[in-house]
């Protein structure tokens, strides 16, 4: 299970998938975070989801909204049996952790990644790759 944070206010009316907006490589560049995961070829395996299900205004998620929506992700969490939660950023890992979510992972938001350049693309495989091989899920060689 890859968790993020809510959908995007501004890319919220052709969403595609719960990073971005829709699917537009050239324009979206927190798209390239599922283009990598196609590339360990993990989605026939892997339920992606946010931890907030609505997006907001000002495009900030306070922690009262997501203690309200943890429910709704509780019961993701007991549908899906994940074998492994990777939480995408800070905030999702930090809150998650405090509510002792097992068998979780952290990796960088995408738009920390391809939007601020907070690290390189081949950085963020590494993390991602390094992950899955702990878990045994990685199933290619990259």
């Amino acid at each position: 299970m890859i968790v993020g944070l809510n959908p995007s206010k501004q890319r919220f009316t052709n969403l595609r998938h719960p990073f971005g907006g829709g699917g537009n490589f050239k324009q979206d560049k927190n798209a390239k975070f599922l283009e990598i995961f196609k590339r360990f070829k993990i989605f026939d395996r892997c339920y992606i989801t946010n931890l907030v299900k609505c997006s907001t205004d000002d495009n900030k998620v306070r922690l009262k909204t997501i203690e309200q929506c943890f429910q709704h992700f509780k019961r993701e969490i007991e549908f899906c049996k994940p074998k492994l939660i990777i939480a995408a950023g800070n905030q999702v890992y930090n809150f998650l952790e405090q509510n002792m979510i097992k068998n979780l992972e952290k990796i960088y938001h995408p738009s920390y990644c391809f939007s601020y350049r907070g690290i390189t693309l081949e950085n963020y495989i590494l993390q991602i790759k390094s992950i899955l091989k702990k878990y045994r899920l990685l199933r290619v060689k990259i």
